[in-house]
């Protein structure tokens, strides 16, 4: 569901919103954690909101309840960036 947000976000108000926008997603599964980068570039210029959206409250959720994991997100102007973790034991 995290990815199905970011990937539909990006599609709507980020950088898939134009032909020059692209996203890069990288993952690391060392130390019984999976971390997963999200980033986006050359999109609209990205402002952090004000409050947290319908997405980030999904990610949040999602990521930091049932997988007992972090989110941590950062609204550069060029393109948002998402780092997902949790730990891959009891999954």
């Amino acid at each position: 569901m995290s990815i199905h947000e970011l990937a539909t976000n990006a599609s709507k108000y980020g950088s898939l919103s134009n032909p020059q926008g692209h996203v890069a997603v990288e993952w690391d599964d060392s130390d019984q954690q999976l971390t997963l980068t999200w980033r986006e570039t050359g999109g609209p210029p990205v402002k952090e909101p004000q409050k947290d959206g319908f997405g980030l409250t999904l990610i949040r959720g999602e990521v930091v309840s049932r997988l007992r994991g972090n989110v941590e997100t950062i609204f550069a102007p060029e393109g948002l960036q998402v780092q997902i973790s949790f730990p891959l034991d009891g999954i």
